[in-house]
């Protein structure tokens, strides 16, 4: 299962993204949608990938 996990902090126009997804594009695609809404300044991003592994538990 994938799955992301993005907390949003906001203050006088300033976000920080902070947590978990699954992929890059996932990042990226979550800061944009960040940037386009009204009033915010600019967006830091402190969000990491966390691939999955399909292999787990098998040795």
């Amino acid at each position: 299962m994938r799955s992301s996990n993005i907390t949003v902090r906001a203050n006088n126009g300033v976000v920080t993204l902070t947590g978990s997804v699954p992929s890059a594009e996932q990042v990226d695609l979550a800061t944009n949608i960040a940037k386009g809404v009204p009033g915010v300044q600019s967006v830091t991003s402190r969000v990491a990938v966390r691939k999955e592994f399909s292999t787990r538990g098998s040795n």
